[in-house]
């Protein structure tokens, strides 16, 4: 199942491959400082998350209505 990043809470987040409570917290964090995310790509900008990471997520994740398509 894939994961709104722009509607999804802590719990729904935590389903993406490689994050926890505390990530889940941060990418929350983001977007409640940022805005939407108008892209996956955007993820590298959460602390914690790196290029690695991101790859390793990206197929379990999506951006929403809330930002523009990815």
């Amino acid at each position: 199942m894939l994961v709104d990043l722009n509607t999804a809470d802590a719990q729904a987040l935590q389903r993406i491959r490689g994050v926890g409570p505390a990530l889940a917290e941060a990418i929350l964090a983001h977007r409640a400082e940022n805005g939407p995310f108008s892209s996956v790509d955007e993820l590298v900008q959460v602390k914690g998350i790196g290029a690695a990471s991101l790859e390793k997520m990206r197929p379990h994740c999506y951006v929403g209505d809330g930002g523009a398509e990815d």
